[in-house]
């Protein structure tokens, strides 16, 4: 029950959703669908969930006034705590079957999804003064998602592990 109502909302969320891009947006957004379609773990629909949060908060932050220092940095790590809370509300977070050292394991996909969706497109930025040109075709998205993808199968091969200390 706890999933299908998060690909629910998630769903109705999408469409409205902003990106860096509405193609990034498009991309991790279909990510979590898929990981959640596909019955995988939740630390894996977590990766996705935090990088659809910061993919959204980033092109809100950047269509805002500069009112002060780090300001996406500190409306993205807001974004994702207010999502985490409200998931919490929801009673979707905090089952004890679902943790690992004491913390939910969509969380933890969550925050590290937002900080590789937060940091690729500065990674992105310094191969691309390196190297004068963008290293292959639509570069940010490839690495952010490939990124992902990466973590996702870690995690999901990792998490029985995790689970049972093996």
């Amino acid at each position: 029950m706890r999933s299908t109502l998060l690909v629910f909302v998630l769903a109705l969320a999408i469409p409205s959703a902003l990106a860096h891009c509405p193609l990034c947006t498009a991309a991790v957004g279909t990510g979590a669908v898929i990981s959640r379609f596909l019955g995988l773990d939740d630390m894996v629909f977590g990766l996705w969930v935090g990088a659809v949060v910061v993919s959204s908060t980033m092109v809100a932050a950047r269509k805002m006034k500069q009112v002060f220092p780090y300001q996406n940095a500190v409306l993205s790590a807001a974004a994702v705590a207010l999502t985490v809370y409200g998931l919490k509300l929801a009673d979707i977070l905090g089952d004890l079957r679902y943790m690992v050292f004491g913390i939910d394991k969509m969380v933890i996909g969550i925050v590290v999804g937002a900080a590789v969706t937060y940091v690729m497109p500065k990674i992105s930025l310094k191969l691309l003064l390196k190297y004068r040109r963008a290293l292959f075709p639509r570069q940010t998205i490839v690495l952010t998602v490939l990124t992902l993808i990466i973590l996702s199968i870690l995690a999901q091969l990792g998490a029985p592990i995790l689970l049972t200390g093996s």
